[in-house]
């Protein structure tokens, strides 16, 4: 996630050249596995074509590989490649978490190019893999939270609000989760009723943005 947010940066090329290699050589350092350094020299050698020839073989990679290759792919454009790789992985590994928790991710991603004609159906994909996610890790409040999140996008907001309740259940001071809770409600039974949680949420986090919308809204 790293190296595709400093690609898409809007950074000099040669100075985003330069960090995503940085990136690449520290994780070669703290992760010498021999097939995943693999993946890693063909990116430093920007040799997508064996970037693309290692996401279409059949034969079964350890996640923490495919999750490295599906994002070296994404850098490269190769979205709905990267996804395909992610999928045949997540097959095999269904309760892995951070394999099912990328395949959300980059679904995600990709449902957010307002020129994809599929973006629905790549959202409520994107459920499925957010769900085994938690199944794996309960506690993990970021896959609750884009779970929550992709609900909102889909305007299921019944849905939505059950997964920032949760939230907050777990962690009664999360004033963004009780922002997009606020939301939730707004979009159900109106602003007024959204009100108070609106008000919580923004003495729990005074200091985040979406919150102080939201409470701005409210009022």
């Amino acid at each position: 996630r790293a190296l595709l947010h400093q690609v898409q940066s809007g950074e000099p090329e040669e100075q985003r050249s330069r960090y995503v290699s940085r990136l690449l050589w520290l994780a070669s350092s703290a992760d010498p596995d021999a097939s995943r350094e693999v993946i890693r020299q063909a990116a430093r050698d920007d040799e997508v074509d064996t970037l693309r020839s290692l996401a279409r073989e059949r034969s079964e990679r350890e996640p923490e590989s495919v999750i490295l290759l599906s994002g070296l792919l994404r850098v490269y454009g190769e979205r709905d490649l990267a996804i395909e790789a992610l999928r045949r992985s997540a097959r095999q590994h269904p309760s892995d978490f951070w394999l099912s928790f990328h395949m959300a991710l980059a679904l995600r991603a990709v449902a957010g190019d307002p020129t994809r004609r599929d973006r629905r159906g790549l959202l409520l994909e994107s459920l499925g893999y957010f769900r085994a996610a938690i199944s794996a890790r309960p506690g993990s409040r970021e896959a609750r939270h884009l779970l929550g999140a992709s609900f909102e996008d889909l305007g299921l907001w019944r849905d939505a609000r059950a997964e920032f309740e949760e939230m907050i259940r777990r962690d009664p001071s999360d004033g963004h989760a009780r922002a997009h809770l606020a939301y939730c409600l707004a979009r159900i039974d109106g602003w007024p009723v959204a009100l108070e949680a609106a008000r919580i949420a923004a003495e729990d986090a005074p200091e985040d943005e979406y919150v102080l919308g939201r409470y701005a809204r409210a009022l």
